[in-house]
């Protein structure tokens, strides 16, 4: 239903409502937005008035213009051209920007700029993405609060230039709502060793707020935070010569923020991200809002490399083989492992060590990874090892990408019993490239012990962000 008929139904059952008879209705109880009741006597109103956004035709084109739904921040748009044929553009502006350089101004040096970044294209590709032909109508959002806006459309040739008359309805967004009541939901998109991605939604699109992220073992505490920040906006506001307000105005932000990246983060850290809703002199107009997340201890490519692996006994291999196994005294596990990069994988790494080699802490990844690189075998796809029964063991192995990122160190523990082992004639080197067993040996890692060397901690940097 259109807004001012809507407005129109209520004032008239208002209006019938104080009608009635003095006995039937004594007063008139008013419920505000804050909570706040306000009751009036029927015998001293003589009429209510809803008011609301209006618009107002500026200048009459071969278009009708509506505008609906109008917000603090937002608002619909319906267009109704006369000729269904042409193809136009339609959009809305500040008054103060439309009066300054006119609708034919804006509209074709937004078409020139959209050329000039894309080189190659005739002018007659843009105009179609862009224009409209019929009927049409947009959910307009993101205009400022409080503020007196104009909407138009005009018929575009193809060459970008506008053709005809525009037609121009100006109207007023809402005053914004009250930044205290504003709640914020922040969600984390992604987390990496250095950097997070995240997305703000606040309740109130009109609220200009500020975000950031701080460590943990930074945070001076909600009220203190907002102060520093105030302390901050002041001092940049007094070295630039700029009033408080206007730095205000560059720094925050309104709508939904999403997908922002703050990067330059410690690694295996603990961090708040906090919003808060800001006044016009810096200080904070709402409560805080955190969201705590920890950085992880390492970034990965997917370079990765799978492992397949089958073990028979060398007695076994003997009484089947004796030319290739000559030993009659050696009773050990003969393993036979083929290893296979995904598409990602530059180079891969693999070694099989003794002993259970897969807690983190005692065998840190860095560590084992240059171990591997020491005593393990590099862009080797098969190999034939000797084991010892009933011995844990464990195969280590992992990849990197072209540019040299590594993939995740993969572990996995093994124990070679006599009742696994595959039967003897199904022995093949058809999946090895050499018959030479190869020992497994130790690695040369030093286990991390409890007063190893605790992750240094960088303070996060307060900053004030500039957006274009």
């Amino acid at each position: 239903m259109d807004l001012r008929k809507k407005i129109s139904i209520i004032a008239l059952a208002a209006a019938s409502l104080l009608g009635g008879s003095a006995s039937a209705q004594k007063s008139l109880t008013i419920m505000m937005h804050d909570g706040q009741t306000q009751t009036f006597s029927t015998e001293d109103v003589q009429q209510i008035i809803f008011s609301g956004p209006e618009t107002t035709i500026e200048k009459q084109g071969p278009f009708r213009v509506d505008i609906t739904d109008i917000t603090s921040t937002s608002a619909t748009m319906h267009v109704y051209p006369d000729d269904k044929t042409v193809a136009y553009y339609y959009d809305v502006c500040r008054r103060d920007t439309y009066e300054r350089y006119g609708i034919e101004y804006l509209i074709e040096d937004f078409f020139n700029e959209i050329a000039s970044i894309n080189p190659g294209f005739p002018m007659s590709y843009f105009v179609n993405e862009f224009t409209s032909v019929g009927d049409d109508s947009d959910a307009i959002v993101g205009m400022p609060s409080d503020t007196d806006m104009m909407a138009y459309a005009v018929a575009i040739d193809q060459q970008g230039k506008c053709v005809g008359d525009p037609t121009i309805v100006a109207f007023r967004t809402l005053p914004p709502g009250d930044p205290g009541d504003c709640t914020f939901d922040i969600k984390i998109q992604d987390v990496s060793s250095d950097a997070v991605m995240y997305t703000i939604t606040p309740s109130d699109l009109s609220t200009k707020y500020w975000h950031g992220v701080l460590s943990v073992n930074d945070w001076p505490g909600d009220y203190a935070m907002t102060l520093e920040m105030k302390a901050a906006v002041e001092e940049v506001a007094a070295e630039r010569g700029a009033l408080v307000e206007h730095l205000v105005d560059n720094i925050v932000h309104r709508g939904v923020c999403a997908n922002w990246i703050e990067s330059g983060l410690q690694n295996d850290t603990q961090y708040y991200i906090y919003v808060y809703a800001m006044d016009k002199d810096g200080s904070a107009a709402g409560p805080m809002f955190k969201k705590v997340f920890t950085t992880s201890l390492y970034d990965y490519s997917d370079a990765d490399v799978k492992l397949s692996y089958r073990y028979f006994s060398y007695k076994d291999l003997h009484a089947a083989k004796p030319e290739q196994f000559p030993y009659e005294d050696v009773d050990r596990v003969v393993v036979q492992a083929v290893l296979t990069p995904n598409a990602s994988a530059q180079h891969y790494a693999w070694v099989l060590g003794r002993g259970d080699m897969t807690d983190e802490d005692t065998y840190p990844e860095d560590a084992t990874k240059d171990a591997i690189l020491m005593g393990g075998y590099i862009d080797t796809p098969t190999k034939i090892l000797y084991a010892d029964w009933d011995v844990p063991a464990t195969f280590l192995y992992y990849a990197s990408d072209y540019y040299g990122i590594d993939g995740q160190l993969n572990r996995l523990l093994v124990n070679f019993t006599r009742e696994g082992a595959m039967p003897a004639e199904q022995f093949s080197e058809d999946v090895t490239t050499t018959s030479a067993p190869a020992k497994v040996n130790k690695l040369p890692i030093e286990p991390k012990t409890a007063t190893s060397t605790i992750l240094s901690r960088r303070q996060a940097a307060t900053s004030l962000h500039y957006r274009k």
